[in-house]
């Protein structure tokens, strides 16, 4: 039956019914109820209806799909669109196979029951179905139009890797307690070594390695190991730090035990000992002068002076000193200066193109870390003259004679000669004779008879200041047992 029938059919039943009359309370039930039904009857057989529904969410669950049996999941910018996406759908039917559909219990989804076990982008048919009962709305009755139909996703497996942990570590609020003090960085110890990244197969390769970024305050003096769970940094193999704004993996981020080793570097200007220079006499202020003197002029790796001698503007050589034991930083830290030589000032060098050369070393638990593994040093001689005196070997004493031995020059009348160095007004204070060398015997060993090279010592004439000799002067003397009558 059509809608325009039914005006005629209602007059048709209108005219053989009885004539009005006040109805009955059974009767005007009984008329309410077939009202009400011809109400439902009208709206059942009433024409197909189509209502324009906006705004329905998408769902991205995967779960009991073939997605899911392939271990396929959702690449996080794919899941990200799909949360934002919504989809307006037409839907025909009758009113009694629509029934009360609405956005509220409507949503599209993706089939993902059509992928395929390949990673990477996959276009995917989009349906409509009851968030409830998760039915697919269209039928043979209903008729289902979206105004998309379908969407482009991107899936891929999601597996682990084992990433070792950077030695590099970022560590902001750790600082050591002073310029001396610092950290080791190639000896940093990391416990565990490696993390477990999880992410998207075709990304994981990405991954070369992690970094640390410590979050903890502290003053390091010595080694110390800290306990912390650490913020992680994937990193590429061209220490590049790869983007994870967008979720692809995740770090297992255990316990992590990093241990700082601080060594210590300490720089003093070397400075050396020339023993004979050295005060004997605590008395004595001649000996206070002629060291300053000597100390003044000496000259390390060309112009360097010692410290505390030598002009004020002059520039001191500096040891860098490496030591990982805090007891002998703090030694080190009570110097003012490093020993580096030790030598007598006769066996000194006066020539600067020909300086004394000596290795530089430290006592043990100490390293040369400076650009110097030797010294060279010498005495400059500017303003100073040299002078050859000659002393006649039998003015030469013998001193400590050994019992049973005789003593004597091996060319009782030779000479033997000594170059003294000085300034020339100090030089020429003294003639030759007033020199004064000597033997001490007691230096030497004598177990056989014989000539013997020995070092004389010299003596200079009262009021003469500021005068050494070089070489250590010598001369051959012969040894003979003492004849008994």
């Amino acid at each position: 039956m059509q809608i325009k029938q039914i005006p005629g059919r209602l007059r048709a039943l209108l005219s053989v019914l009885p004539k009005p009359h006040k109805p009955s309370k059974e009767n005007l039930i009984l008329l309410i109820i077939s009202l009400a039904s011809a109400m439902l009857l009208w709206a059942y057989i009433v024409p197909d209806m189509t209502p324009h529904i906006t705004d329905i969410p998408v769902s991205c669950d995967l779960t009991g799909t073939r997605a899911e049996d392939y271990a396929l999941q959702l690449l996080p910018e794919s899941e990200a669109a799909l949360r934002e996406m919504t989809v307006t759908a037409d839907i025909e039917g009758n009113r009694a196979a629509i029934g009360s559909l609405s956005k509220k219990n409507l949503e599209a989804y993706v089939d993902f029951d059509k992928v395929s076990n390949t990673p990477g982008e996959q276009t995917l048919e989009l349906r409509l179905r009851n968030k409830e009962t998760h039915n697919d709305i269209a039928s043979d009755f209903i008729k289902v139009t979206l105004n998309r139909k379908d969407v482009t996703v991107n899936l891929d497996h999601y597996t682990s890797k084992n990433v070792p942990v950077s030695k590099v570590i970022e560590r902001p609020n750790i600082t050591t307690l002073d310029s001396e003090t610092l950290i080791n960085e190639e000896g940093i110890t990391v416990d565990p070594t490696t993390v477990i990244v999880r992410g998207p197969s075709t990304k994981l390769d990405q991954i070369d390695h992690v970094c640390l970024t410590l979050s903890e305050k502290a003053v390091l003096s010595e080694t110390k190991t800290i306990e912390s769970l650490a913020d992680c940094t994937l990193m590429s193999s061209s220490d590049r730090e790869i983007d994870n704004s967008l979720g692809y993996y995740s770090v297992q981020q255990p316990h992590f035990s990093v241990t700082f080793p601080v060594y210590y570097r300490i720089s003093l200007p070397a400075t050396g000992i020339i023993p004979d220079v050295e005060k004997d006499d605590p008395n004595s202020t001649e000996d206070d002068e002629f060291r300053q003197f000597i100390y003044d002029r000496v000259r390390l790796n060309g112009s360097y002076t010692l410290p505390g001698y030598g002009d004020e503007n002059a520039e001191n050589l500096i040891i860098t000193i490496r030591t990982n034991d805090r007891t002998l930083k703090e030694n080190l830290d009570a110097k003012q200066s490093i020993e580096c030589f030790n030598s007598r000032l006769s066996e000194i060098s006066i020539n600067p193109q020909k300086p004394i050369e000596q290795e530089i070393k430290l006592p043990e638990g100490m390293e040369n870390i400076s650009e110097y593994d030797k010294i060279y040093f010498c005495i400059d001689t500017t303003g100073l003259e040299t002078r050859d005196c000659w002393i006649k070997n039998s003015d030469i004493e013998f001193q400590q004679k050994m019992p049973g031995f005789e003593y004597q020059p091996d060319m009782p009348g030779g000479m033997t000669p000594v170059t003294l160095i000085g300034p020339p007004e100090e030089l020429s204070k003294f003639n030759d004779e007033d020199l004064k060398l000597w033997v001490d015997l007691n230096t030497i060993s004598t177990t056989k008879t014989g000539i013997k090279n020995v070092s004389l010592n010299v003596k200079l004439p009262q009021g003469v200041s500021n005068v050494w000799y070089m070489p250590q002067p010598k001369m051959d003397i012969y040894i003979t047992e003492t004849k008994t009558t």
